[in-house]
């Protein structure tokens, strides 16, 4: 199983086509911290959970952004419902695998305890990248001492 997680805060441009991206990728749940928003993001959000049955957003109530234990914790969550992968990703990120395969394709033939994949960052629905951002966001097998770098694109695994 493979499961995105995220965290967002004033994402309603944006929420629903990254998730529905990741979910078409075949990324089986997405666990999103949200983050006090005022836009209309929680809302989309829950519909997304409702519909799809395949996403799940906790409060981040804190007065200020904590990313890493929300990586965490999301990805702690992720291990006690039996992932296999763990996929962080931003709100503003699209992610790809090579070659043409999905993300899903790509975690299944993998043998290593971690994968980097692409992405495109998106500014506005005006503005297209061309080329893939120039770090790629790291997808890394389930365990418990994994820790995942700001912005997720490095992971340390002990052993």
């Amino acid at each position: 199983m493979i499961v995105g997680i995220s965290t967002m805060r004033n994402e309603d441009d944006i929420a629903e086509s990254v998730i529905s991206h990741m979910l078409a990728e075949g990324v089986d749940l997405v666990f999103v911290a949200e983050g006090r928003s005022t836009d209309g993001t929680r809302e989309i959000l829950q519909s997304l959970k409702e519909s799809t049955g395949q996403v799940e957003w906790w409060d981040d109530d804190e007065p200020f952004h904590r990313q890493a234990y929300w990586t965490d914790r999301l990805a702690a969550e992720a291990g006690a419902r039996g992932a296999t992968f763990v996929c962080p990703f931003d709100a503003d990120e699209f992610i790809y695998a090579a070659n043409g395969q999905s993300v899903a394709q790509a975690l299944n033939e993998c043998h290593a305890d971690k994968l980097y994949l692409r992405c495109w960052s998106h500014r506005s629905w005006n503005e297209r990248f061309v080329e893939p951002h120039r770090m790629p966001k790291v997808v890394y097998r389930w365990s418990p001492d994994a820790r995942v770098t700001m912005g997720s694109h490095e992971v340390s695994l002990l052993g």
